[in-house]
């Protein structure tokens, strides 16, 4: 081995081809401890209080001894890092929402291509672009075979994970995403919810789906959406054997976002919506008028009730001060008949003429009779003749 030189400044002696290769050796296994202790602590992951795991280990779930998935609950937790295992961590508590516009779609989302399919002309639609909306922006047919066009929203979250994560057989994303073109459970859950709304649309007709039954409409497709999350098939084994797939979601709301008439006759149907609102309008003012009435003549009729009480009280008191009248008087003609018969003549005649206004006295038999004038009364006035 040569020596260096110590009067060269600088120098360095190379190291021996061995220690070279200790040297690199040492780096490598370096990189690889700490490769290895990042793989090891990859395996940490985190489960929130709304989320369920579930551990795949080499393609098979990690489950029970009935074969059901174990669920990892909330917490921090450990697996063998990947490829050996995969978690699926999934939310159970998070409301997810699926739009299905199939048969609603945006003229502008195809306009360009249906402009320049029209200028091909060996296209078999000829100029015909109606043909071409009919295939790109399809309609819902109504039980009346009329059209209409419909977009809804579905609302749903995961009520098994296991299920969910078995819908379909393929890969997709960690993190679901509704609004997902790759994921295939978004066009299960699509066809299912297309499914439903040709069901509802058949079975009502034009004006009921528009107007009528709209209220109810988005229950009545939330039982149809619910229903088909369970799909009626045959076990793969023996086809002549009935079974299930549930697809693990809660269907929590179906909300109707856009329905209405083909744009050919929207105009029609806004005059039809007119003329409906004037109708019910009209209706309303008359109800409104029909309740007043109503309501002044039972009025009315509590008037008239408390008159009608009050004077039969009244006429109830006066008969029995004139029965307790006609007692007193009947005692006293019992007593003295002459008197009282003649009391009687008096108050009667006073009765009598007190609102006359001229009074003649005759005896029957005599020709001459007295004329008084009650209401300037005077014995000098007094005229005497025969009667008239």
């Amino acid at each position: 081995m040569t020596e260096p030189d110590p009067t060269t400044p600088n120098s360095v002696s190379p190291l021996p081809a061995g220690n070279r290769f200790a040297r690199a050796h040492h780096i490598l296994l370096y990189f690889l401890g700490v490769a290895a202790a990042i793989w090891l602590l990859s395996g940490f992951y985190q489960v929130q209080a709304d989320q369920i795991a579930i551990v795949e280990r080499l393609g098979e779930y990690l489950s029970t001894s009935e074969g059901k998935a174990i669920p990892v609950e909330h917490g921090l937790h450990y697996h063998l890092p990947w490829p050996i295992d995969r978690v699926h961590v999934i939310s159970v508590q998070q409301r997810l929402t699926l739009q299905v516009k199939a048969f609603n779609a945006s003229p502008a989302e195809y306009d360009d291509f249906k402009r320049e399919y029209l200028k091909n002309p060996d296209n078999p639609f000829g100029g015909n672009p109606g043909a071409i909306n009919a295939i790109f922006n399809p309609y819902l047919i109504a039980a009346d075979k009329s059209v209409l066009h419909m977009e809804i929203s579905v609302s749903f979250r995961v009520r098994d994970p296991e299920l969910w994560l078995q819908a379909v057989s393929h890969e997709y994303s960690e993190t679901y995403d509704p609004a997902s073109n790759t994921d295939l459970r978004n066009a299960l859950l699509q066809q299912i919810a297309q499914r439903a709304m040709i069901q509802q649309a058949s079975r009502l007709p034009f004006e009921s789906l528009l107007l009528d039954k709209r209220d109810t409409l988005p229950q009545s497709l939330q039982t149809l959406v619910s229903d088909g999350m369970v799909i009626e098939t045959t076990e793969a084994n023996d086809p002549s054997k009935p079974a299930q797939i549930d697809l693990g979601i809660q269907i929590l709301a179906v909300q109707v976002t856009a329905l209405r008439p083909p744009d050919a006759i929207k105009a029609v149907f806004d005059n039809v919506l007119a003329q409906r609102a004037g109708r019910d309008t009209a209706e309303s003012n008359a109800d409104s008028d029909a309740k007043s009435m109503k309501t002044q003549a039972l009025g009315q009729k509590e008037t008239l009730i408390v008159d009608a009480n009050a004077y039969k009280t009244t006429a109830i008191q006066a008969a029995h001060g004139d029965a307790e009248q006609f007692k007193q008087v009947l005692a006293q003609y019992m007593n003295t008949p002459d008197v009282t018969r003649w009391n009687l003549f008096v108050e009667a005649a006073t009765a009598v003429t007190g609102s006359a206004k001229r009074i003649f006295f005759a005896h029957p038999g005599q020709k001459t009779y007295i004329e008084i004038d009650p209401a300037q009364y005077d014995v000098n006035q007094v005229k005497t003749g025969a009667p008239p």
